[in-house]
């Protein structure tokens, strides 16, 4: 199960964005400026842990907003990683997250936010018995 770092990598060998691996819903919705919940890419990241809905219409490159459910156990993978430039800020939506930035590790609960300059050096997993959702918005967008 390649991480998302090497799932970019490959993408960008092939000259096509991340965004192509999300499912899409085969109904046309969209007008560029809402996407409409059965609309959603959505990418499972199976061993991972982890589910991302992409919840911001390609059109806008920006910024980016998606919904993770992170399983228990699941995560972004053991190797911190950052992004060249932007930001990335989010809120727990339910459950527990744990959050490492730059080698310091907060615990987030249900109703807490978090905000960081994207080249910080960040990962992050569940190790609560009940999934972690979380809206995570990142600028630009990465898929």
């Amino acid at each position: 199960m390649p991480s998302v770092r090497s799932l970019g990598a490959i993408c960008g060998a092939l000259e096509m964005p991340v965004g192509w691996l999300f499912d899409t819903s085969d109904a046309d919705d969209t007008d560029g400026l809402v996407v409409r919940r059965p609309q959603r890419r959505v990418l499972d990241l199976g061993a991972k842990g982890m589910i991302k809905e992409l919840m911001t219409p390609d059109s806008c490159t920006g910024i980016q907003m998606m919904r993770l459910v992170i399983r228990p156990g699941g995560s972004s993978g053991e190797t911190p990683y950052n992004h060249p430039s932007g930001a990335k800020c989010g809120t727990v939506l339910c459950g527990q997250l744990m959050l490492e930035v730059d080698g310091d590790t907060r615990r987030l609960n249900t109703g807490d936010s978090f905000a960081f300059e994207a080249t910080r050096m960040i990962r992050f997993w569940c190790e609560d018995s009940e999934a972690a959702e979380v809206l995570w918005i990142v600028t630009p967008a990465v898929y």
